[in-house]
């Protein structure tokens, strides 16, 4: 019998060639920079798995939950292994939405969806990608799999909590009937976290009032004005094409289909979502690459029959990357540590203490001389907000030009595990009100419900 030989369509063998690059990149952008937040969801799922000194409660679970899962497989590849899976499901994600919305060409969708925005902010801290794909998802079932569609949201929201209000987007659906089932599978994937919060401490809205509290709440004194250079950033090449899509929507605006008024929609949102911020960083436009590469595929289309594109964009992503490159790529490396070999830190930059075995705490100016008393190693990097201060010499124990450590070497306050909540360390300082539940409801909903 003659073997069958198994045939690669050309397309498909151009969209695994732009896989290979972009995760390939990703992972080159990992492997050469020091990220904050990519950290603390390392340490969070270390926490987790492997009895970790460290967790933000504050953080959404998803991410720190797929890296535990891969850490048991292997600590040190676990990063690795979680960027591999959420490039290949954003691959997916990519082919699922344009098979469902566009039906004309993967290959073209998912080069767009590879811009240098995406290249440079999808992996960059942790989250992005990963929401994004399940947002793609998500927009992709929610006209015929109400199932689908709900866990999507959900999963979505456990990635990054700023897509809750992609839930008004269920209204799109018509039929009550679907409504409440993709709210119900909506739900389902958050009890679990939500049964986890009450366990440990005695509210299921502790992690999601803590992040409100410290991102929203407790920011708007740094209010910032929309930057629009955040906007040009999330568009870059694609404006042209973009453009040029705009045209054929507003032509063909009588035939225009509920599913591109709701993905119009998500753009209107997105910009509405980081205007409202008070602290404004050009990742929080994430969620407009989606409308932005499904307009510019309509506009691409156009150009393509006047010019001959096809050859042009399978090799995008690369270009990007390039473009990167002579832009110059902005890389933070890890911080020079002093030795601390005893006692517990309270430092400014306390996560990169925790990253390396040391259980580190973050502390306000108005802290110092109290931890100094509580025998904590007081370490102040100068370049992380930190202030002139008089100490007296006593306690100086290095003074360099990238921080200043101080200890009262009269006592010791010994190692142990840093995982009170945002509000819990807020109210040890101005006793403030630790209920994360009355940060989001009314008093008298949370004193009736006490488990929120």
């Amino acid at each position: 019998m003659k073997r069958k030989r198994i045939k690669i369509k050309e397309e498909d063998f151009k969209i695994f060639f732009l896989f290979i690059i972009s995760t390939s990149f990703f992972i080159y952008q990992y492997s050469t920079n020091w990220s904050w937040d990519f950290s603390v969801y390392i340490l969070n799922a270390k926490y987790w798995f492997a009895n970790g000194n460290y967790f933000e409660w504050l953080r959404a679970p998803l991410t720190a939950f797929l890296l535990g899962i891969f850490g048991l497989m292997n600590w040190n590849l676990s990063p690795y292994i979680y960027i591999i899976f959420t490039s290949f499901l954003y691959l997916f994600s990519c082919i699922k939405f344009e098979k469902t919305y566009i039906k004309k060409n993967s290959l073209l969708f998912y080069a767009l969806m590879l811009n240098p925005y995406v290249l440079m902010y999808g992996l960059l801290n942790g989250t992005e990608l990963l929401s994004l794909s399940f947002v793609l998802l998500f927009f992709s079932y929610l006209f015929e799999n109400p199932i689908k569609s709900g866990i999507s949201l959900g999963l979505a929201s456990l990635a990054r909590y700023t897509n809750l209000p992609l839930i008004l987007f269920l209204l799109f659906q018509k039929d009550l009937k679907k409504m409440f089932i993709s709210l119900l599978f909506f739900v389902l994937p958050f009890l679990p976290w939500f049964y986890y919060n009450w366990l440990i401490k005695g509210h299921a809205l502790t992690s999601i009032g803590n992040s409100f509290t410290l991102n929203i709440f407790l920011r708007n004194y740094t209010y910032q004005s929309f930057n629009f250079f955040h906007l040009l950033a999330a568009t870059n090449f694609l404006l042209p094409f973009l453009i040029f899509g705009f045209e054929w929507a507003i032509k063909n605006f009588k035939k225009i289909k509920l599913e591109m008024l709701a993905v119009g929609l998500l753009a209107i949102v997105t910009l509405v979502s980081y205007w409202a911020l008070p602290v404004k960083e050009c990742r929080y436009l994430f969620n407009l690459t989606l409308p932005l590469a499904y307009f510019s595929t309509f506009g691409f289309v156009r150009l393509e029959k006047r010019f001959n594109l096809a050859k042009i964009y399978p090799i995008l992503p690369l270009l990007s990357i390039i473009f990167l490159g002579v832009l110059g790529i902005k890389v933070t490396k890890f911080p020079s540590l002093p030795d601390v070999k005893e006692c517990m830190i309270a430092s400014n930059l306390w996560v990169a203490f925790d990253w390396v075995g040391k259980s580190a705490e973050p502390i306000r100016e108005e802290e110092i001389f109290q931890k100094l008393n509580e025998g904590y190693n007081v370490i102040l990097y100068k370049n992380y907000g930190y202030k002139d201060l008089n100490f007296s010499k006593e306690l100086i124990v290095e003074d360099k030009d990238e921080f200043i450590w101080l200890r009262n070497r009269s006592v010791c306050k010994p190692f142990q595990k840093v995982d009170l909540t945002y509000l819990e360390r807020l109210n040890k300082i101005k006793s403030v009100d630790a209920n994360p539940c009355k940060v989001l409801l009314p008093d008298k909903i949370c004193d009736f419900f006490t488990f929120l």
